[in-house]
């Protein structure tokens, strides 16, 4: 009798937990994004590195259209991120510092959120910092395609392009990229 009552409750806890895991590998894009699964590219997808960047406009937080070649002549660091995603989140107080840091020296970071505006808007407003770099804001299938465009092949988030002042992609980063990592990779193009 014990068996008949449990064996139901065992069952559903089996299945919630397969279907929670299934959710959530689909939401971070069928990868995984842990700091483990971070790969720095240096010849980067498909000769991607010493390509020219692609162009693009999207709003950011004010509802401002705003172009990449704004940045002209800067060194962009452009990273794809989501409030859902953890290894994001560890990223940003990280970025915050490198901006401050460098910003006097031609340092220009770019926060593109692959998510609702809502959800950022509820993600930045709990941060303990205050991102002092533009985060633009492209929830569907243009901001995947973008991208894609700038070599993001796996769909892993989050994922970091550094750009050259000539607007030459120097470096990619899937995954988590620590502050220290970026660092290193921004001095040389400073």
């Amino acid at each position: 009798m014990v068996k008949r009552v449990i064996l139901p409750f065992v069952l559903a806890f089996i299945i919630f937990g397969v279907a929670a895991a299934v959710i959530r590998y689909q939401r971070e894009g069928g990868s995984d994004t842990s700091p483990a699964a971070s790969q720095e590219v240096s010849a980067g997808p498909a000769g991607l590195i010493g390509s020219t960047r692609p162009d693009f406009s999207l709003p950011d937080l004010a509802g401002n259209q705003r172009q990449v070649e704004e940045w002209d002549g800067k060194v962009l660091m452009v990273n794809f991120w989501a409030s859902w995603c953890i290894p994001c989140r560890h990223e940003i107080p990280g970025f915050v510092g490198l901006q401050e840091k460098y910003e006097s020296t031609g340092l220009r970071i770019i926060g593109i959120a692959l998510d609702e505006q809502t959800a950022v808007d509820r993600f930045l407003t709990g941060l303990n910092v205050e991102i002092n770099y533009p985060q633009l804001i492209s929830p569907d299938s243009v901001g995947i395609a973008l991208a894609r465009a700038y070599g993001d092949t796996m769909g892993a988030l989050p994922y970091t392009v550094l750009v050259g002042r000539d607007g030459r992609i120097e470096f990619v980063q899937f995954g988590e990229l620590s502050a220290e990592q970026a660092e290193r990779r921004i001095q040389p193009l400073l």
